[in-house]
């Protein structure tokens, strides 16, 4: 990975240079001007390395001041930490030591061109934080809709399984239950018509084409029964099922209150269902402490809503899951709404219409 030379890192190059120049302008010759080198270096780690940049500001800059009325040269020692000011945007705090600098520098180009280097080099340092900041954050959102497209793709292509999956499910259940209701029927009333048939009949022992007529009805009614069991989707989509999951997880209290007739749901309102109770699980596992899950399903001529609630908030952890997103858009495509309330309780509620948008 390509990498790039960061704000932060030039600014503390500038500020070893800077202490390197004043070093060598105001050329210490007395130990207590040594001292307050040392010294002054030695605060400017310690605040690089514990990241105190824009605290006790106010302070450090008395001292210096009041220090420069006996070593003047304790106030060209502030020029990194103004660089320091100037690239955290104090620029209020840089016109008392200006006033001073200009009182002591007595035209002395050399004090000139260090306080203006020092400046400039903060100022161009500041802006350029400023582009590399808002250029950071504008790579991190693109990063964050790659992100949420990868998500989106990924759910997109589950829920395209998922569908396909259910309508072939549908369509086996449809084709098994006309087997069973129309030909089925069929083959058993005519099967019951030859036995009856039978009965009356004195001797039919010997009329090998009654008798062969007979077995083969016999077999197809035995075939049917296993064609139709064999058509029939391995997983079922019902109250039973539903009931199952519902209890599924043992480490909560559930609490299901079923009300209405749920006979008029569709194998696509048990999947919804089902996906939705999933989703709530899943959230309430991760993100709250509860001990105690409620589980409402309630149908009624137009609508079945199924409600899910627990006895503790879920806990505020940045932006909310795709996994919500996604279901609530697989739930309006089908008509319906889903809706999350984490004010107090988390309660997520799903109404879907018992008659289904095409």
């Amino acid at each position: 990975m390509r990498s790039f030379v960061k704000p932060d890192t030039v600014l503390y190059a500038l500020v070893t240079i800077l202490y390197g120049l004043v070093f060598w302008l105001i050329k210490p010759q007395e130990p207590a001007v040594f001292f307050l080198v040392i010294v002054s270096v030695l605060l400017m780690v310690l605040r690089i390395r514990f990241h105190v940049f824009t605290k006790y500001l106010l302070i450090e800059l008395a001292l210096y001041i009041f220090v420069s009325i006996y070593f003047f040269e304790a106030l060209f020692l502030l020029l990194p930490s103004i660089a320091l000011w100037i690239y955290r945007e104090k620029f209020y705090l840089i016109g008392v030591p200006l006033l001073f600098w200009v009182g002591l520098l007595d035209f002395h180009y050399d004090y000139i061109v260090l306080v203006l280097f020092s400046v400039f080099c903060s100022l161009v340092l500041h802006y350029w934080k400023k582009d590399y900041v808002a250029v950071t954050k504008e790579v991190d959102q693109l990063r964050e809709e790659k992100y949420n497209l990868e998500h989106e793709l990924y759910y997109l292509l589950q829920t395209q399984e998922e569908i396909s999956e259910l309508s072939v499910n549908s369509e086996r259940d449809r084709i098994a239950q006309n087997l069973h209701d129309d030909l089925g029927h069929e083959l058993t009333g005519a099967l019951l018509a030859i036995r009856a048939y039978e009965t009356q009949v004195e001797d039919t022992s010997t009329n090998a084409s009654f008798k062969a007529l007979k077995n083969r009805i016999e077999k197809a009614v035995e075939s049917l029964k296993d064609t139709v069991h064999h058509t029939k989707p391995e997983e079922v989509y019902n109250l039973e099922n539903f009931r199952e999951k519902v209890y599924e997880i043992s480490q909560y209290r559930i609490n299901f209150v079923q009300k209405g007739i749920v006979s008029s749901l569709k194998v696509t309102h048990w999947h919804a269902f089902l996906s939705v109770l999933k989703e709530a699980y899943t959230n309430i596992h991760k993100h709250s402490q509860a001990t105690e899950v409620n589980v409402a399903l309630h149908v009624d001529e137009k609508i079945a809503k199924l409600s899910i609630s627990n006895n503790n908030s879920l806990e505020k952890k940045g932006k909310k899951g795709v996994g919500l997103h996604f279901m609530r858009r697989r739930i309006e495509a089908l008509g319906g709404t889903l809706t999350v309330n984490a004010s107090y309780l988390f309660t997520l509620t799903c109404v879907i219409p018992i008659r289904l948008e095409d």
